[in-house]
């Protein structure tokens, strides 16, 4: 099952609890956070009120991959990164603010 939802706006950034993924708008977890799910690699567009604001992500699952492109789109000169570490506490300067959707597995 896939779910995406921003309960209620953006709340204050929290630690993420057991099975939940969390992408954070500043580094080190810190300002808004937005709970994500998802599961098989099924791609997932934010929501527009979250276009480029991604700095830190926090998941228990395999692996994140970033797009800086809607649909998951990957093409010459738009940045996409993965991360395999269950706490990322900066993205990277190529990701930094640039995702617009994203992959969970």
């Amino acid at each position: 099952m896939l779910a995406f939802a921003v309960l209620g706006g953006p709340t204050p950034a929290q630690a993420g609890g057991q099975g939940s993924s969390n992408f954070y708008e500043n580094a080190n977890f810190g300002g808004y956070t937005i709970p994500v799910s998802g599961s098989g690699g099924t791609c997932i567009n934010l929501a527009s009120n979250w276009h480029n604001r991604i700095s830190s992500i926090k998941y228990n699952t395999s692996k994140v991959h970033l797009y800086s492109l809607p649909n998951c789109w990957q093409e010459s000169g738009y940045p996409d990164q993965s991360y395999t570490a269950y706490e990322v506490p900066y993205v990277g300067d190529q990701m930094n603010d640039r995702a617009k959707s994203f992959r969970i597995w």
